[in-house]
């Protein structure tokens, strides 16, 4: 194909897309904030998980969204026990297994969806550290392992097959 067709077909398409898209009512948007049950306006993560469910990580906590009642939690237990709570603040989110994992400003936390219990990841490289800074990135890899992102203490990546964690 030659230059010329190839941004023929391409514009073909880019104005039947935009047809579509201004012609159908498919395409409906609306506003969810703190009026509507959002924990805050400042929402700096979402997921959508297997379940049809919309996380998303806020400046004030950690929303679960099922398309009609929105679930807020918050009070985020700390690692290593530094005081009984730790920041409310969610930078990333990562749905692993039935559990929901996300990054506060201290560290990893996991959600375990069958108990709604909460706690830490406390697991500790052979060194002994543990992430407890700021988790900006969670990603799972092909392979199953989970890329943890932080700010200070570099990456991590834990492999759920042998329960190891690796700065």
């Amino acid at each position: 194909m030659s230059f010329r067709h190839y941004i023929l077909s391409l514009l073909t398409l880019l104005l039947a897309v935009t047809q579509r898209a201004a012609a159908g009512d498919e395409y409906k948007f609306r506003s969810f904030m703190t009026t509507d049950g959002l924990s805050d306006n400042s929402v700096l993560c979402g997921l959508r998980d297997r379940y049809g469910f919309v996380w998303l990580g806020t400046a004030n906590g950690l929303n679960c969204f099922d398309g009609k009642v929105n679930v807020v939690y918050r009070n985020f237990p700390t690692v290593g026990g530094m005081g009984l709570y730790g920041s409310d603040l969610v930078q990333s989110i990562l749905e692993n297994g039935d559990d929901i994992w996300f990054g506060c400003n201290d560290g990893l936390k996991i959600l375990h969806r069958a108990t709604g219990r909460m706690e830490p990841f406390r697991l500790a490289t052979r060194y002994g550290v543990v992430v407890s800074s700021m988790v900006q990135t969670l990603f799972r890899a092909h392979n199953g392992w989970v890329w943890i992102g932080t700010l200070g203490q570099g990456v991590f990546i834990y492999n759920p097959q042998t329960n190891r964690l690796v700065q």
